[in-house]
Order: C-alpha cells, then sequence, then structure tokens
C-alpha cells in the first residue's frame, strides 16, 4: 500500500477493476489494458495496476508461458555460444592472414 490518499471513490475503483478484468486478453498486454482503462476513468495506468496488485487480480504468466520463454532462453544461449564460437574462429583466421 502506498499510504497515498486515492481521490477515486470505492465504486470507481470496483468497476475500473472489473473492466480490466473482463477485457484484458483483448489488448497486446496486460500493461496496455492497464493503460486505455485508467485513462477511460480518469486515472493513472499506475493507479489501477496498483489496485489490482493489491487484490491480487494482477494477470500473472501461466506455466506454459514461462516454459516457452525459457525454451526460448535456452535457444538463444545456444545461437549466443555458437556466434562467439563463430567470431573466434573467425578471428584466429584473420590474424594468421595478417
Amino acid at each position: 500500500m502506498s499510504g497515498f490518499v486515492s481521490p477515486f471513490d470505492e465504486s470507481t475503483k470496483r468497476q475500473a477493476m472489473a473492466e480490466f478484468q473482463a477485457t484484458w486478453k483483448e489488448y497486446s498486454s496486460a500493461s496496455a489494458a492497464a493503460k486505455a482503462i485508467a485513462k477511460d476513468w480518469g486515472m493513472g495506468r499506475t493507479t489501477l495496476t496498483e489496485w489490482l496488485q493489491e487484490e491480487n487480480l494482477w494477470p500473472s504468466p501461466t506455466v506454459k508461458q514461462v516454459q516457452h520463454l525459457q525454451r526460448e532462453i535456452n535457444r538463444l544461449k545456444r545461437r549466443n555460444e555458437h556466434l562467439q564460437e563463430e567470431n573466434e574462429r573467425l578471428r584466429r583466421l584473420r590474424s594468421q592472414d595478417g
């Protein structure tokens, strides 16, 4: 809790949070939804986001999403390692030519 007194009444808070819960998946991200919905309600994105987090309503990534991202990280690490090895090989060839 931030300690800041909100200028919004409880009804506005609940309605904005309900709209977020009902529609956030229609946006490119939860943050994009919070920004647009908060603007419609005349508040800042952070205000809405904090309310949702305080109520444990802010979307968390699913296990499937986390696993997908971990696979992508592993793939990129392997690719990076390969590129570093290739770069080192090319440096050695260049130094032999010089």
